[in-house]
């Protein structure tokens, strides 16, 4: 199932939705798709370049009961109250990937892919400054 969250070209704060959709993978997916439906994979992915918003599912028995999951995802999401360390596992996972070591033919990759989308480093900035800050407070 595929849509688009935010139109081309609107000012969306996609750091903060990056976050959300992990969290929405990490949980809810993880436990409706995953686990109750006996899919072995599932999830969601945001595009922040063109707006797109995906779920997935992989070997997914239960197709049908997986799309009304997906259908409910928004109403669990805004509904859940996530704990600070399920969200602080999200976010330093999600900055985990934008960090992560690359090989040569994987920075040429992604420096192709930003020079035809027009990506800018104010603009892979800006999106970082997006990304939720949480303060844990020590035990």
């Amino acid at each position: 199932m595929k849509g688009r969250l935010f139109e081309p070209g609107e000012i969306a704060d996609f750091g903060a939705a990056s976050v959300a959709s992990r969290a929405l993978s990490l949980g809810y997916l993880w436990d409706n798709v995953r686990v109750a439906g006996g899919a072995y994979g599932g999830g969601c992915a945001l595009n922040p370049t063109s707006g797109g918003f995906a779920f997935s599912s992989y070997r997914d028995p239960n197709l049908q009961a997986t799309l009304d999951i997906y259908a409910a995802a928004a109403d669990a999401l805004s509904e859940s109250d996530i704990s600070a360390e399920a969200l602080e596992q999200a976010i330093v996972g999600m900055v985990g990937d934008l960090d992560k070591p690359l090989t040569p033919d994987q920075k040429g990759q992604r420096a192709l892919n930003w020079h035809l989308t027009g990506v800018t480093t104010a603009m892979r900035q800006e999106f970082r400054d997006q990304v939720p800050l949480i303060r844990l407070s020590s035990p």
